[in-house]
């Protein structure tokens, strides 16, 4: 079954509200609410849409992929999204900040 709180935590690690997502997804802010509440479920387009942004697939909105990713501390979640949310050179200078700070801790 579809997992608002997935939802809830893609839209809230990229930093948009409800609003925002409900424009991005051709749906209404109360349409969003509801399937974060989980009082409601999305269309398969919605949830194709869903998916093609947030770059996840259909079986990781319904917790049925990546078991290892829903052991995930909230910050770990928020590293990867952030990551993903990143363009391809912003990836890269998001390593290599990371390396870059593993290196100072090993000194």
């Amino acid at each position: 079954m579809f997992d608002g709180e997935i939802l809830k935590k893609l839209r809230m690690n990229n930093n948009l509200n409800q609003s925002e997502l409900a424009k991005i997804l051709d749906c209404s802010q109360k349409n969003i609410s509801s399937y974060e509440t989980n009082t409601s479920r999305p269309s398969f387009e919605v949830l194709v849409n869903i998916a093609n942004y947030f770059d996840v697939s259909i079986d990781y909105l319904f917790k049925r992929v990546n078991s290892n990713l829903n052991s995930l501390s909230e910050n770990e979640e928020f590293i990867i999204n952030l990551y993903r949310s990143f363009d391809e050179t912003e990836q890269i200078d998001f390593i290599s900040f990371i390396k870059f700070i593993k290196n100072i801790k090993n000194k």
